[in-house]
């Protein structure tokens, strides 16, 4: 197997899986010329809604690793919960990632009355950033701001007048805008910020609130 970069070479170990025998041991005689036709051949896993865990993250890279995948979009925070640790404020975790109900169906008003949450300490986090890079897959961590944010909302930065008039959080497809007057302007800032210590490789953090990628 011949390539200009190790990331050729490691492709090339994925098209050999793919077409090696039954029996683990036999490949027809064969040439092969071969190049990506996208530059980013993305996968998007939305665990700001749906928990899923580490176990689950890795599996699903072996899968992209396999079919030559090399982007990892990882949507963390929405409306329904915050799934990474920020030490600076640990309500984001403590509360803001546990919801008390979902809702069955498409926003159909019923819901299976099951407490969800979970979410990834730094330190899974930066496992699971060094095992996407092993596979050379880029991660692309997805932060909700200014809106999609009922989940960070639960959370006082400062003393909250209105608190009490924020709804559960539940599996709702509704916009929740940060505004002045539940915290300050910067307070939702120093999440993101954040993000560059924890994520230490990521090149790229989308703020879905705004689809906006901010660049490092």
């Amino acid at each position: 197997i011949e390539a200009p970069a190790a990331a050729g070479i490691f492709y090339g170990i994925q098209t050999l899986r793919q077409i090696i025998g039954e029996d683990n041991r036999t490949v027809n005689q064969l040439s092969i010329s071969d190049a990506p036709a996208f530059r980013v051949r993305s996968f998007m896993l939305d665990e700001g809604r749906n928990f899923k865990g580490k176990a689950v993250v890795k599996q699903l890279m072996d899968e992209m690793a396999r079919l030559k995948m090399n982007t990892f979009h990882w949507h963390l925070t929405d409306d329904q919960g915050w799934r990474f640790e920020v030490k600076a404020f640990p309500g984001l975790t403590e509360k803001g990632s546990i919801r008390d109900q979902t809702v069955i169906g498409p926003n159909a008003g019923i819901y299976d009355g099951q407490p969800h949450g979970g979410y990834y300490t730094q330190e899974e986090c930066r496992d699971i950033v060094r095992y996407a890079a092993e596979r050379y897959i880029n991660v692309v961590p997805e932060i909700d701001l200014p809106g999609h944010m009922q989940s960070a909302l639960h959370v006082s930065f400062r003393p909250i007048h209105d608190l009490d008039k924020l709804v559960p959080i539940v599996h709702l497809a509704k916009f929740h805008l940060l505004n002045g007057s539940t915290c300050d302007d910067h307070s939702v800032e120093i999440p993101v910020l954040h993000v560059r210590e924890l994520l230490i490789k990521c090149e790229q953090v989308l703020l879905g609130g705004v689809l906006r990628f901010m660049a490092f």
